[in-house]
């Protein structure tokens, strides 16, 4: 467990969380008991967000996510990989960070309710067997200063780049400073 730990903590030490759960893995886990609230085949029940998870989108969500998408598919197909294919939940679960995050001002991958990325995708109904996450804060300059930002930082460029995601979705929110988050995903 304290290895576990350690792994956790050194990803949200580099600004990125990536958890991946191999269900062969996943049995031999404590928290994988509590991530999926049931059976390994049952549907995750949707969970209640907090009031700061919910808020208006930024009236540029859909034009920005749109460029921040694309720019993420480039970078994968300049190097090889297949595009992410946009996901209504994703982009719920993304959302729903963003906007907490922006209430608080802060920037983090922790929600204000405990939650990780996996368990508010998992939240949404999306059936993750992999999520990754990229967060940022600020960026007033638009998609291509935060998608040239993740790019530049090795933590938030391997998720971009992330083999093993096939969906991905974005949400903004605007607080003191835009929040800005994109998740990416593999369904079981």
């Amino acid at each position: 467990m304290t290895r576990i730990a350690l792994l956790l903590a050194s990803f949200a030490l580099t600004g990125c969380i990536v958890i991946p759960v191999p269900e062969s893995t996943a049995a031999k886990l404590p928290l994988a008991v509590r991530i999926g609230g049931g059976s390994a085949d049952a549907a995750p029940e949707p969970r209640a967000l907090p009031a700061s998870a919910r808020c208006t989108p930024s009236p540029e969500r859909a034009a920005y996510g749109a460029t921040v998408i694309a720019g993420a598919n480039a970078l994968r197909a300049a190097q090889g990989l297949p595009a992410l294919r946009r996901s209504a939940l994703l982009d719920a679960a993304a959302q729903a960070q963003a906007c907490d995050n922006a209430a608080r001002n802060a920037l983090t991958h922790r929600g204000s309710d405990g939650s990780t990325v996996l368990t508010r995708v998992r939240g949404t109904g999306y059936p993750a067997a992999r999520a990754t996450e990229n967060a940022g804060q600020g960026f007033a300059g638009g998609p291509e200063q935060m998608l040239a930002f993740w790019n530049a930082s090795p933590g938030h460029r391997a998720n971009l780049l992330d083999p093993a995601v096939t969906e991905i979705g974005f949400g903004l929110a605007q607080g003191a400073k835009p929040a800005w988050i994109l998740v990416a995903a593999r369904p079981r």
